[in-house]
């Protein structure tokens, strides 16, 4: 989520955008990187978290983007 121009070339696309999170990443950088998406004029931008393994226990630092506002 560092590579700006990447990031940069994806907004001025206009094709949909699908940004993972990683799991060292937090959820404001992933924010930050559609958020810099969005201002070169991509309004299409799918934010999704990453998997995690059934077989283990719930981990306490996922996130629940349903809580942030649009």
């Amino acid at each position: 989520m560092q590579n700006y121009s990447l990031l940069s070339e994806i907004g001025r696309s206009g094709c949909p955008a699908l940004l993972k999170r990683g799991i060292s990443s937090t959820l404001d950088e992933l924010l930050m990187a559609a958020e810099y998406i969005l201002s070169e004029g991509n309004e299409s931008v799918i934010l999704c978290e990453p998997e995690s393994a059934r077989s283990r226990p719930p981990i306490g630092s996922r996130s629940n983007l349903m809580a942030v506002p649009v």
